[in-house]
């Protein structure tokens, strides 16, 4: 090989391996490109999902709110679970439903969205609107808090606001008769508590699977939530408790949520034992304080 010939070699081989990386570096920013137009087509894709569900369900015109709220966990739910937090929750203020309640709890964050005012007439409630309830994991890995991964729960919730006596609610007779909230309200547990807090303030209500782990088929029910409050006036303190009524309107369920091949099953809007579900109690201030509001407040004799 000449001198020229070795002066010049270098350079072919920078001008080779120039082009070489920069071929592939081009590769990789096409294939980045693509990647982020799918991503913003799936995101469009699942925007116009949700919002048609949502569409759907405001107009949905059912007699029975039993069977109204079976229709609704069949319709918006599924355009929200295993979706991204962020993007879900960045399409519903985008549409400028109104947030309700936010909060986080250990590694979970909650987000209520008011669907619609007024949805169901009920005498003897402030209003009974319909929510969404939506709750996500903080973070798939626990070294990074505070950062919502997909959507894993997401209910829509029949909310009555009621903020007067247990006993006055009960006497407004609101519900349909044997319907779940009546019969839930009307049940032993709940009457022991209206007896004791001064105020029914909400009513939670949705329909959905009601797991039991020591159960091999479970049927899907009615969750109701039914939150007390010391006071309107200031936040005192307040209860909740939960129950769960299993519905006659789907078959039953494996864990999975396979629903079982019953050739004799017939729908029928019917409902089952009610079942407690537990709840839990808060108090705001010192012990001192918590116990004079105690006394305030409560009223012992309904213990």
């Amino acid at each position: 090989m000449n001198l020229a010939s070795r002066l010049l070699l270098p350079a072919l081989l920078y001008v080779v391996v120039t082009s070489t990386v920069g071929a592939q570096s081009g590769d990789i920013s096409a294939k980045n490109q693509d990647t982020e137009s799918k991503t913003q087509l799936k995101m469009e894709a699942n925007q116009i999902l949700l919002k048609d569900a949502i569409a759907k369900l405001r107009d949905l015109d059912i007699k029975s709110y039993h069977s109204f709220l079976r229709e609704s966990s069949r319709l918006l739910p599924p355009q929200c679970i295993e979706k991204p937090w962020s993007e879900i929750n960045g399409h519903l203020v985008e549409m400028g439903l109104p947030t309700m309640e936010s909060w986080e709890n250990g590694s979970a964050i909650h987000r209520y969205y008011r669907l619609k005012s007024d949805a169901v007439s009920f005498p003897g409630c402030r209003s009974t609107d319909l929510w969404l309830l939506l709750s996500a994991r903080n973070s798939d890995e626990p070294n990074y808090p505070v950062k919502p991964g997909a959507v894993y729960k997401a209910d829509v919730a029949i909310v009555s606001t009621i903020d007067t006596a247990y006993q006055e609610l009960i006497d407004a007779k609101p519900y349909p008769a044997d319907s779940v909230l009546d019969t839930v309200l009307r049940s032993d547990e709940v009457r022991r508590v209206g007896a004791t807090w001064p105020i029914i303030h909400r009513v939670y209500l949705h329909y959905g699977y009601i797991a039991n782990r020591w159960s091999e088929h479970n049927p899907n029910g009615f969750h109701v939530n039914i939150e007390f409050v010391a006071s309107l006036r200031e936040e005192i303190a307040g209860k909740r408790i939960n129950f769960f009524v299993p519905s006659g309107l789907d078959r039953m369920r494996t864990h999975l949520g396979k629903e079982l091949a019953d050739p004799t099953f017939v729908a029928s809007d019917t409902i089952g034992e009610v079942q407690s579900g537990g709840g839990n109690e808060w108090w705001h201030g010192e012990s001192h304080v918590i116990e004079t509001n105690r006394k305030k407040y409560l009223n012992s004799h309904g213990k």
